[in-house]
């Protein structure tokens, strides 16, 4: 195998991980401006979460597993909507016609 192929199985997780870090620490951000003028507010966004944030994606065995944590369920859910939509049809038919709503 070439060399680029083995860069590229280490840094797309990296780059893929590295994205879902920042959007989990921007929507932690988010709700915790949010959330702060709350009488009972709880901090959910810490220093130590911003570490983790920023130093999670280099960790080789740990970017694979939130790659595949976040792209698996995303392709089997559009590939199960995509069968249900497929055989979508009914067992048995409606005995009364759908009337047109428009008239």
């Amino acid at each position: 195998m070439p060399p680029i192929f083995y860069l590229c199985m280490y840094w797309m997780p990296v780059a893929f991980c590295a994205l879902l870090s920042m959007l989990a620490g921007y929507q932690n951000y988010k709700r915790d401006t949010i959330k702060c003028h709350d009488e009972y507010y709880v901090p959910s966004f810490s220093v130590g979460r911003l570490i983790w944030l920023l130093l999670s994606p280099f960790i080789p065995i740990y970017n694979l597993v939130v790659t595949i944590y976040y792209v698996i369920p995303a392709i089997l859910v559009v590939g199960t909507l995509h069968v249900l939509e497929l055989w979508d049809i009914a067992i048995i038919k409606s005995k009364h016609k759908i009337e047109d709503k428009d008239k």
